[in-house]
């Protein structure tokens, strides 16, 4: 990838994946434990864990099957490039983000 529309669809994937994402999962897990449908931290505090995690995981390979599957061959290999910057990418916002919901979810000091 170097053209800035690259780069460009490169960062809103990435806000959208490591920020707004985690946001939402957080959100919803506040408000269905307000409304007594999520357990608190303290009675399952690995659940609250897996939640925010699987909120933030990098996108999954699964798009690029299907665009082989159906025969598009250059969008498949587009957008397996993306997915691969978007994967080296992912190290440093995960790393924060997974100290962060271990702590969020009481599993470390």
């Amino acid at each position: 990838p170097g053209s800035s529309r690259t780069w460009a669809s490169l960062v809103s994937i990435m806000a959208s994946r490591y920020l707004l994402s985690p946001a939402i999962a957080w959100s919803l897990i506040i408000a269905l434990r307000k409304a007594g449908f999520f357990p608190p931290v303290a009675v399952d505090p690995v659940l609250t864990f897996v939640v925010l995690l699987q909120a933030a995981m990098p996108p999954a390979q699964n798009s690029v099957i299907m665009l082989q599957v159906v025969g598009d061959k250059l969008g498949a290999k587009k957008l397996s490039r993306m997915l691969f910057m978007l994967y080296l990418l992912a190290v440093v916002p995960m790393s924060f983000l997974v100290s962060f919901f271990l702590q969020t979810a009481s599993l470390c000091a």
